[in-house]
């Protein structure tokens, strides 16, 4: 991205957009929409860049000398008062309909909740509209150039457990709404398809699973219709045709893929993406532990640069494992 164009070409045809906030937003074309302050990055069902807003004053140098983070592809700022909007941009898009894994969506949600407590960004922002790159009255800068996966994403930070039933605003934000949502829709549905299947039909059950979703639709900025319904689907399908009531199949898993009861092969393969992540952690850290070895037997010192030429791994990578040079200082 070493200019704006991949960034205007990923834009939605379609998009909301504002010059103020006072007067709402306006859905526009792709070529009116990006002459406004104020656009939104995302389609309407999928998630490419990952946003934060920094409410207090950012610079650059700070994603290295203080949060210890990769540098984000679009840095945005105001420049009255050096607010700022981050953006990261993945290189496949989170989908978010009815036949997306669950699994893949609480991973990404889990790495964008972890960045927003790194940058201490505002959690109640959900990334529809950012500050607009294209417009002339923001400060805008390209940091990056290549789009990140999530599991470059995950190494520079630590992932909490997954969120608990019970609602906490502050944590849930993002793509935690859709988590959130489809937890407690599911629990819903598990305590009522049994009663519908013998009083009723499928179609009523949607319709008492939607007018559900609806009332827990409750954050700091509602989820879009689309995504209500596209978790409505996901969660109706699967309890109406595969839930047989075993209260073991609802309570398994204890990492974040592990919290989804579909079964079906895009979320296995994201289980199985995340064993492959711990796997490759383990080599990370072999690694680094090796270049130290050879660095004490050929006398040199352990700096982050001699580890990085040694492994061929980010600075930012090699930092997150600092504990091993007191181990194996020289």
């Amino acid at each position: 991205m070493q200019n704006l164009d991949k960034f205007k070409k990923a834009l939605p045809s379609h998009m909301y957009c504002t010059n103020d906030f006072r007067f709402g937003l306006d859905m526009r074309n792709k070529n009116h929409a990006i002459r406004h302050k104020y656009i939104q990055p995302n389609h309407k069902n999928s998630k490419k860049f990952f946003s934060f807003d920094i409410d207090y004053g950012i610079s650059p140098s700070m994603f290295h000398d203080e949060f210890n983070l990769p540098e984000p592809n679009l840095f945005i700022q105001n420049p009255e008062n050096c607010h700022a909007h981050v953006i990261y941009e993945i290189d496949a898009a989170v989908h978010l309909n009815e036949n997306s894994s669950v699994a893949a969506i609480r991973y990404a949600a889990a790495i964008e909740n972890a960045y927003r407590k790194t940058l201490r960004s505002d959690p109640g922002y959900s990334g529809l509209i950012i500050k607009n790159p294209l417009h002339s009255d923001w400060n805008t800068q390209v940091l990056c150039d290549t789009p990140y996966s999530l599991s470059e994403m995950e190494e520079f930070v630590f992932l909490s457990r997954p969120m608990k039933k019970e609602r906490t605003e502050q944590e849930i934000s993002g793509l935690g709404r859709n988590c959130q949502l489809f937890d407690e829709l599911r629990y819903f549905a598990y305590d009522q398809v049994k009663e519908f299947k013998e009083k009723s039909n499928k179609a009523s059950f949607v319709a008492a699973l939607v007018s559900k979703a609806l009332e827990l639709n409750v954050f700091n900025e509602a989820l879009p219709i689309s995504e209500i319904s596209s978790i409505t689907k996901s969660v109706a399908g699967w309890t109406w045709n595969k839930y047989t009531g075993d209260t073991q199949l609802i309570k398994r898993g204890r990492d974040v893929l592990k919290m989804s009861e579909l079964t079906d092969l895009k979320d296995k393969q994201s289980v199985s993406a995340s064993i492959t992540n711990k796997q490759r952690k383990s080599t990370t850290e072999l690694k680094i532990r090796n270049a130290l070895i050879r660095l004490k037997e050929t006398g040199k010192k352990n700096t982050i640069a001699e580890i990085s030429r040694a492994t061929n791994l980010h600075r930012n990578t090699i930092r997150k494992y600092s504990d091993l040079f007191a181990d194996l200082a020289p």
